[in-house]
């Protein structure tokens, strides 16, 4: 099993080839990942139950609050339980609501 805290930074980009054209492109990449061989903190609740405790970088831009900016950042758990089987869950780190 492996456990990964991902980003994708979705953003705007205007293309080489025709001027004011702008695509919208993503990229993700693995902030933190762990292995069944690394030093991943678990704890055993039952038989069938862990808890994973995960350590999240302090230095990390929030998760975007708005949709139309220019860069938007989101985060997700990625668990590879098999080679074909991976189990994706969004999250949010240091993201604040407004109320109006």
């Amino acid at each position: 099993m492996k456990l990964s805290l991902c980003q994708q930074v979705d953003f705007v980009a205007c293309r080489k080839d025709t001027q004011n054209v702008w695509d919208k492109r993503s990229v993700t990449r693995d902030v933190q990942r762990y292995t069944n061989n690394s030093n991943l903190n678990c704890v055993l609740l039952s038989e069938l139950e862990q808890q994973i405790k995960f350590q999240i970088p302090n230095n990390l831009p929030p998760t975007s609050a708005k949709e139309n900016d220019l860069i938007n950042f989101s985060y997700f758990f990625r668990i590879e339980i098999e080679q074909n089987f991976d189990i994706i869950l969004p999250i949010v780190i240091g993201s604040f609501r407004t109320f109006l």
